[in-house]
């Protein structure tokens, strides 16, 4: 039998301008406490500092005495920072903070914050995993599975390359507090899209929904998915053409998701930005 999993919720069996159809969420099996990604790369360069440290303290003055003839100590050129990235924001108002430039190829590009990554095998039905060039979101049943970034934020932009590979729909959730409550940007395969709000199983409103010639058609090809939040005021984006405007205060912050309908449905993801407005 299946268990239920937290932003699961039953699928629409058509797209496009149909009302998401009723159902409870299923909560999702926790799995036990895994060290995560960013915990490993912490206990790893703090394992590296104290190395380099103790060779450093043992050997540094016997090479500074060899090289300097035992007379001052050479002038060293310290290494160059890392230019910090400076992508824009290229979606009114066009400013804000660059808070995630991440390929979606794993976790280390999500600056501190991870997306959740588990295999499909893991928990029954259901996937969100990096593999093949990018970030995976998986369903296997009737269900709606939402895969989170770990970062809770109101006002922001954020982008990402959306392809379905199986399945009908995909898109982002946002202001999602990741068990029930969430805004959807669902955008299908045959053209279609909706921004709807999910409360529960008996409350879910449409502020949007349409069909629109920015999405490209079909299969495998790839849109570019965009959300403007400001306050109560939501803008959405598909290839950089804006295709809805809408207002709503129910929700104030939450998790941003990457979204896939069921049944057999698995979307790629890559190349997320979000900046903090």
């Amino acid at each position: 039998m299946n268990q239920q999993s937290p932003q699961q919720q039953p699928a629409s069996q058509s797209q496009g301008n149909q009302q998401p159809p009723p159902g409870s969420h299923k909560p999702r099996p926790k799995n036990s406490r895994k060290m995560s990604t960013g915990e490993r790369a912490a206990l790893i360069s703090a394992t590296g500092a104290i190395v380099v440290a103790i060779i450093t303290a043992i050997l540094g003055p016997i090479i500074i005495s060899h090289f300097s003839g035992g007379g001052s100590t050479p002038t060293l050129n310290p290494t160059p920072s890392p230019t910090p990235n400076t992508g824009k924001n290229l979606y009114p108002p066009y400013t804000g903070t660059l808070v995630l430039n991440d390929p979606l190829l794993d976790n280390s590009h999500s600056k501190g914050y991870e997306w959740e990554n588990y295999s499909v095998n893991a928990q029954g039905d259901a996937g969100c995993q990096f593999t093949k060039g990018g970030y995976h979101a998986i369903e296997q049943q009737n269900y709606v599975n939402v895969c989170h970034l770990s970062i809770v934020i109101s006002n922001f932009a954020f982008e990402v390359q959306m392809a379905v590979l199986t399945g009908n729909c995909g898109g982002i959730t946002f202001r999602d507090d990741t068990i029930i409550t969430a805004y959807h940007f669902r955008v299908c395969q045959d053209g279609t899209y909706q921004l709807y709000r999910y409360d529960s199983s008996n409350s879910h409103p449409i502020f949007a929904s349409g069909s629109t010639s920015a999405i490209k058609t079909g299969l495998q090809q790839s849109n570019l998915l965009a959300v403007v939040a400001i306050g109560d005021n939501f803008d959405l984006y598909v290839n950089h053409q804006q295709i809805a405007n809408v207002s709503d205060n129910k929700y104030q912050q939450g998790h941003i998701g990457l979204r896939v309908d069921g049944p057999a449905g698995e979307e790629i993801y890559s190349n997320a930005k979000m900046w903090r407005l």
